[in-house]
Formats: C-alpha cells, structure tokens, sequence
C-alpha cells in the first residue's frame, strides 16, 4: 500500500512539473516598453519630489513605518502620541497618492 501511495504520488509531481515547466508555458512578454518605461520614471520623480516636499516629522514618520516599525514604537522613538503618529501617516499618505493622481496615466 505504501509503495502504491508513493508511485501515484511521484507520478502526479511529475505531471504537474511537466505541466508548469517554463519551456512549455505560454509566457507573455513583460518587457517594459519604452513609453511605460518613462511613465514609471516620471511617477518615480513625482512621488520623490512629493515625499521630499512633505515636513521633516511627516517623513520621518513614514520612513520609520516604510521600515516595519508599529505606531507604538514610531511614537516611542519620535516622542509623539499614538495619535500624532496616525495622523501623520494619513496625512503623509494623502499627499503621496495626490501626487501620484495628478498625471494622467500613459498606457502600455
């Protein structure tokens, strides 16, 4: 019984290996084309100059969530309120998809 399990088991990894081997696999072509390319830089630039215009708590605030840390340590390290912090990073947050919005969107 065991020996059967193990057979059947064997041939269907194989069945599946066969099926998702990338030789065999219709994959579309994700290259970036150049258009979508500068559209992506352009957002890049945006959002940068949006997040250098946001005040220095507003920035070190989502800096220090970018990095994992919870509003309770956020607040503990920056000597803020657990409010404060929130706020902060809605308001943060608000700015950054503003930017982001205000272009119109090149499509690829």
């Amino acid at each position: 019984n065991q020996s059967l399990k193990q057979r059947a088991r064997l041939a269907r990894r194989a069945r599946t290996e066969v099926a998702l081997a990338p030789e065999t696999a219709a994959v579309p072509d994700r290259a970036a084309s150049p258009e979508s390319e500068l559209a992506s830089a352009r957002d890049t630039a945006r959002l940068r100059a949006a997040f250098e215009a946001l005040p220095v708590r507003d920035r070190q605030v989502l800096q220090l969530r970018a990095e994992g840390l919870a509003y309770r340590a956020i607040a503990s390290t920056l000597g803020m309120s657990l409010g404060s912090v929130a706020k902060s990073v809605a308001r943060a947050l608000g700015h950054l998809q503003a930017a982001r919005e205000e272009a119109p969107r090149v499509r690829p």
